[in-house]
């Protein structure tokens, strides 16, 4: 896992985690691109211990990464992908403001 971490240069490429505070187990793990000329940063994010899957962890961690990213970084768009068949994050990003342009298949 060292080597895929050092893949990531920190600046234009982010490796990110969630942690649960009360066991250290790993909640999300994903990476940020950052287009710093246009302000924009495209997210991916899994959900990795399966105990987490489905208990509303991204909607917890959204509005605190999202207004990190717009008031701190001064990014301008956030985008996202997400595969057709994951109908829960679909769903999820269009209710919390995420415009669909395309589907993966």
């Amino acid at each position: 896992m060292q080597t895929w971490i050092a893949t990531f240069d920190q600046h234009t490429n982010r490796v990110n985690g969630m942690f649960d505070k009360r066991n250290d187990m790993l909640v999300t793990l994903g990476n940020s691109q950052f287009n710093w000329e246009i302000s924009r940063v495209m997210m991916n994010i899994v959900v990795g211990e399966e105990a987490y899957r489905h208990a509303g962890v991204i909607l917890e961690a959204t509005v605190p990464v999202r207004d990190f990213y717009f008031d701190e970084m001064n990014m301008k768009v956030i985008t996202g992908t997400a595969l057709a068949t994951n109908r829960p994050i679909l769903a999820f990003m269009e209710s919390t403001g995420f415009t669909r342009m395309e589907t993966l298949s």
